[in-house]
């Protein structure tokens, strides 16, 4: 079997909010290697935004070191969706977040789609989903 790649490493990262004495993430270490699906699970306030704010690089670690492998995409998806994207179709919302314009959308959409096990008409509005 050959060794993946890993695509994001958590070193030893500690990460606290400047002004709050209350660690979130103390010494978190942890690989995430190409191809892996995953689940974040805990309760609130255990630190999961915060973990994919530092993914994103919206925040920075206090301590420790959080690489991300340049050459992929990674994406996140928000519980609650901006107000300004609900009157937008599927189409509209997907192409809404590149700068440019996508000659081969429905293939990426199918594909993100494939990915997470969903299936809806790509003329459908945002609002429209529960």
């Amino acid at each position: 079997m050959s060794k993946q790649e890993n695509i994001i490493t958590f070193d030893e990262v500690i990460f606290r909010y400047p002004g709050n004495k209350r660690l979130i993430l103390d010494e978190a270490t942890f690989n995430i290697r190409k191809g892996m699906k995953i689940t974040l699970m805990g309760q609130n306030g255990a630190g999961k935004s915060t973990i994919f704010k530092l993914i994103t690089g919206d925040l920075s670690p206090t301590l420790g070191k959080v690489n991300i492998d340049k050459s992929q995409s990674i994406a996140i998806s928000t519980q609650v969706m901006h107000e300004r994207f609900m009157n937008m179709d599927i189409r509209e919302f997907f192409q809404s977040v590149f700068p440019e314009k996508v000659h081969d959308l429905d293939r990426k959409i199918a594909a993100v789609f494939e990915m997470v096990n969903f299936d809806a008409l790509y003329k459908k509005k945002i609002i429209d989903f529960s």
